[in-house]
């Protein structure tokens, strides 16, 4: 490891060492896995297929065991009022715009009522 890495390190021992037990109430979140990252035709496609066979898998699993599960998603409002200046500086965040279909659920992970 170089001397940078080491120092790094150093500097970090004893600041992550805590710990938390499992819950008694599990949840799954499945965290911004839209369109965006799946369609082709995307400025943020990510060639995240495996993922979402995997995440459908995990979505199946925790429905059929009464789980519950968390969808979250990125949206802006037309104007981009609300992306501040990282949606400034990073044009391809458009596809988060409100109604965007970049930013639906695939149609294999949909979030129910």
């Amino acid at each position: 490891m170089p001397q940078e890495d080491d120092d790094l390190a150093a500097n970090y021992v004893g600041a992550f060492d805590g710990r938390l037990s499992f819950g008694k109430r599990p949840a799954l979140l499945i965290v911004d896995f839209v369109m965006a990252y799946l369609d082709k035709s995307s400025p943020l496609y990510a060639h995240v297929e495996d993922a979402l066979e995997s995440n459908i898998r995990l979505l199946a699993a925790a429905r059929a065991a009464g789980i519950p599960v968390i969808f979250t998603n990125v949206v802006y409002e037309k104007d981009g009022a609300d992306g501040g200046l990282f949606y400034k500086k990073i044009p391809s965040l458009r596809v988060f715009v409100k109604g965007s279909p970049y930013g639906a659920f695939p149609p294999s992970l949909q979030p129910l009522d």
